[in-house]
């Protein structure tokens, strides 16, 4: 896999079948260059099915990271410390991007280096 502009991180703990949700709203972004890492932080047995079938459905593009440390802290700074890419995206497991989110937050990352964090605006669904 050729270096990727965006790594994504996802911890996975109780989300079931969200998580597929959160998944493919990467698989669905207008930037494609971009590694997703799903970190198993002792996910329940639903998320672990959820995880391998992300994972046998894109397996270019998600690399599964156990993290025994439970929490989310713990489980971000892993995928953390697993990245390859060049910019860093956060993603909870029970979440959705918009489909230009990455795309939109490179172009910005880039026309202001002096930046530390770029964020963007949620929507409440419940």
């Amino acid at each position: 896999m050729p270096t990727p502009v965006v790594s994504v991180v996802i911890p996975a703990y109780r989300s079931g079948r969200l998580l597929r949700k959160a998944v493919d709203s990467v698989m669905d972004q207008t930037l494609k260059n971009f590694e997703i890492i799903l970190v198993d932080n002792n996910a329940d047995e639903e998320t672990r099915a959820e995880i391998q079938t992300a994972l046998e459905t894109y397996p270019l593009k998600i690399r599964v990271i156990h993290e025994p440390t439970q929490g989310n802290c713990s489980a971000r700074n892993r995928g953390i410390l697993e990245a390859r890419g060049e910019y860093m995206a956060l993603l909870d497991d029970d979440d959705q991007m918009y489909p230009d989110r990455l795309e939109s937050q490179v172009a910005l990352a880039r026309d202001h280096p002096e930046a530390t964090i770029i964020y963007g605006l949620i929507d409440v669904i419940s």
